[in-house]
This record gives C-alpha cells, structure tokens and sequence, in this order.
C-alpha cells in the first residue's frame, strides 16, 4: 500500500511538469504553439517560463534570416451568459489582419501592424516583407454571438 501511495505520489510530481511543447522557430526562443488548432499563438521563453507574444489567432508565418513575420487574425474574446446564466467566455474570430514582425536575435518583437505598415517596417530592417496568406481552414465565427445573451467584451 505505501509503494501504490509513493507510486502516486511520483506520478503527479513528474507527470506535471512543464513539458516542451511548440514549435521552436529558427532555432530561436520563440515558439509555435499550435497543439489546438482553433487557438494558434506565438510564446517566447523567458527565464522561467513562456510568455504569449502573439496571441490567437496565428494563421501564417515565415522566417527569413533571424526575423520572423506572421499574420494574426485578430480574436476577440466575450463574457457571455447562456439561457441559464451560465457564464462563457467567447472567442470570436474576426476577419480583421495584424502583422507582426520579430527579430528573433535581438528577441523584440514589432507589431500589431496594418499590412502597410508592416510593408514598411519591413522595409526600414532592410528585408521584403514575405507574402503571408490566411489559412484554407480559417473561418471567422460572429454569428456565435446570436447565439449567447447578455454578452459584454471584448476582453482583451
């Protein structure tokens, strides 16, 4: 019996752990974190964790040299309350653009811009900016909105 409690106990020592999960970018400290697909962000490990640098939704990004463009649909996220007064925070997923463009060296990031401006930041480093295209699967959801009542957001 004290071997199945020590047991145990072990497992929920290690099994929580923080594990290494993303995609590490240009061999930088940057992430693609995109184990669900409905919320795709970018993290960039700090000393003792991983911070979200660019939130939902990623759909697209490219490296060239050390600086890392990518294309964000921007989310909104609302508090919202089902017929039963349920809260439920809802994320909508717009079809507004944001571009970001990181130097994965100097590990600042740059953003969000218009795609003008993002044109043009690119240019000032002195590198075309790549064409970054949305993803075939990226749907935009405001009619789920119709669907909740007394809605407030959004809230970030």
């Amino acid at each position: 019996m004290i071997r199945l409690i020590i047991l145990i106990f072990l497992s929920f020592l290690f099994g929580c752990e923080p594990t290494n999960s993303g995609i590490r970018l240009g061999g930088s400290d940057y992430f693609l974190e995109d184990q669900d697909q409905s919320h795709v962000y970018i993290t960039k490990m700090m000393p003792d964790l991983r911070v979200i640098v660019v939130d939902q939704m990623v759909v697209d990004y490219k490296i060239v040299g050390h600086y890392l463009f990518v294309l964000q649909k921007v989310a909104l996220v609302y508090d919202c309350h089902t017929d039963a007064g349920k809260s439920v925070l809802t994320t909508i997923y717009t079809n507004r653009n944001a571009y970001w463009v990181i130097d994965m060296t100097a590990r600042m990031e740059f953003g969000p811009f218009t795609r003008s401006a993002y044109l043009e930041k690119s240019n000032s480093i002195g590198v075309v900016g790549p064409n970054l295209n949305e993803s075939s699967n990226y749907f935009t959801n405001n009619e789920s909105l119709k669907t909740l009542k007394a809605c407030t957001g959004p809230q970030n």
